[in-house]
């Protein structure tokens, strides 16, 4: 792959953590590229580099940025920002999007829209990462003390949630969570073997662990905003065709985005959304019923409690994981 998917991951990570940030030092991002692109190597992922090669920001970054340039732009002070509508600031508006078939509001997509093509352009790249960056993710949700059964039978918790977003082959995913585990090691974020001291990471260990977990918890913000927008409407509110019900999830996640509950911009994909829904019937907590007007969903209020349990278990801020959460998602595993 380019060095571009690179890019836009490490900006989405930084633009979402840091909501008040529109742009940052071109030195910065080489310097968190040059490092996802050792991480990928150690994937077996080669990364091409046009230019000198991936140690001279002068040449490869602007290029890329160049190539890319209805989407990133260099700044006189050389900070990378968006091309376009960097400064534009979601603010509640009546003037709903002309489009049929967008029900949230045109400033709302026009400030999203960058932002969504840097999580769309960065996919490519966190499709390698991502059991990585679950394994991390998990390692800062588990609370101590950590074993090796503990911390697996979190990661599968956490594939069951994920299962439409990133593919796995589950008669070998404990073997995806070994080479993750290795990779981590070898990055610095975890101990080396024999010590196996899965609690004593040093601060720079915890910092690369939230690094890479920033790249998969969108996903969980995306899936937390369905199911409570699931359970806080009646029977007869989700009693419509799913695509419908998709486009309410929507404007459900433009509400949180606009109240300031979430920064994550993605969220609003409708492809995200759907695979929330369809996650859903995976784990039991809804069925599809076929009506004249459609195929619709009706979620299981009991079970989709305990999947939005688990989901909250593994987001910062979060109480860590319990029992409660874990057993009924397990066992539909």
């Amino acid at each position: 792959m380019s060095a571009f998917p690179l890019v836009c991951l490490a900006l989405h990570s930084e633009l979402s953590e840091n909501p008040g940030i529109t742009a940052v030092p071109a030195e910065w991002l080489v310097q968190e590229v040059l490092w996802l692109h050792k991480f990928l190597q150690w994937a077996g992922v080669i990364v091409k580099f046009h230019g000198s090669g991936p140690g001279s920001s002068s040449d490869w970054l602007p290029r890329e940025i160049g190539i890319h340039s209805y989407l990133l732009r260099l700044s006189p002070s050389n900070e990378v920002e968006f091309t376009k509508g960097s400064k534009k600031k979601l603010k509640a508006s009546k003037d709903v999007a002309k489009s049929t078939l967008l029900r949230i509001k045109s400033n709302t997509v026009e400030a999203a829209l960058p932002r969504m093509l840097l999580y769309h352009y960065g996919n490519q790249a966190l499709q390698v990462m991502a059991p990585a960056c679950m394994v991390a993710l998990v390692h800062l949700s588990t609370p101590s003390p950590k074993n090796h059964d503990v911390l697996f039978e979190n990661f599968k918790l956490l594939h069951s949630l994920l299962q439409r977003e990133f593919v796995f082959e589950m008669d070998q995913l404990e073997e995806s969570f070994l080479d993750a585990t290795d990779m981590l090691r070898q990055a610095g974020a975890l101990g080396a073997p024999p010590s196996s001291n899965w609690d004593a990471l040093s601060d720079n260990s915890i910092r690369l662990l939230r690094t890479l977990a920033s790249h998969v918890t969108p996903f969980l913000r995306g899936f937390q905003v369905v199911c409570e927008f699931l359970l806080s409407q009646t029977t007869s509110d989700v009693d419509v065709p799913v695509p419908e019900l998709v486009r309410q999830c929507q404007c459900a996640a433009e509400d949180a985005i606009l109240n300031g509950r979430i920064n994550v911009y993605h969220v609003l994909s409708l492809d995200l959304l759907n695979n929330c829904l369809l996650c859903l019937t995976c784990l039991g907590a809804a069925r599809k019923e076929a009506r004249k007007v459609g195929a619709v969903l009706v979620p299981n209020t009991d079970e989709v409690t305990k999947v939005l349990h688990s989901i909250k278990s593994f987001l910062p801020g979060a109480s860590p994981h319990s029992t409660e959460a874990v057993h009924p998602i397990r066992a539909k595993l």
